[in-house]
């Protein structure tokens, strides 16, 4: 019995371990995320074409090295929007639509910040 227990409060550690690690990867990943997009916002305010591109080629590359990882850890819907923000800021930034281009930055940084609260451990995401 006693042997039983130890096993159960050893697997329960390490889940929470896993979840604290989970946690600080998202969080991390996301502010590396946001920093390297950041630029972006500059170089459209700026219409500053080449260096919104630049920018987005750079930000698109740390958002495929982070989605391996993130495959595990969030929701694929999450995931979804975040490739279709993408997409979307892609194509207003190859056709140099500022307002566009805006709105698509916006939706992107609201989209990768937003898994940070999605997947927050609180008792509202568990039940």
């Amino acid at each position: 019995m006693i042997r039983q227990i130890s096993v159960l409060m050893i697997a329960l550690i390490i889940i929470l371990a896993l979840c604290i690690i989970s946690q600080w990867y998202i969080k991390t990943s996301t502010k590396e995320i946001c920093e390297t997009l950041q630029p972006i916002e500059i170089a459209i305010a700026n219409e500053d074409w080449e260096s919104a591109k630049n920018s987005f080629e750079a930000g698109k590359t740390v958002w495929e090295k982070t989605l391996r990882i993130w495959k595990v850890l969030i929701d694929h819907e999450d995931m979804r929007d975040i490739e279709i923000s993408f997409v979307d800021m892609g194509v207003a930034i190859k056709q140099k639509d500022q307002a566009q281009a805006q709105k698509e930055y916006d939706n992107l940084v609201f989209y990768v910040n937003h898994v940070i609260e999605n997947e927050k451990l609180d008792l509202k995401n568990l039940f």
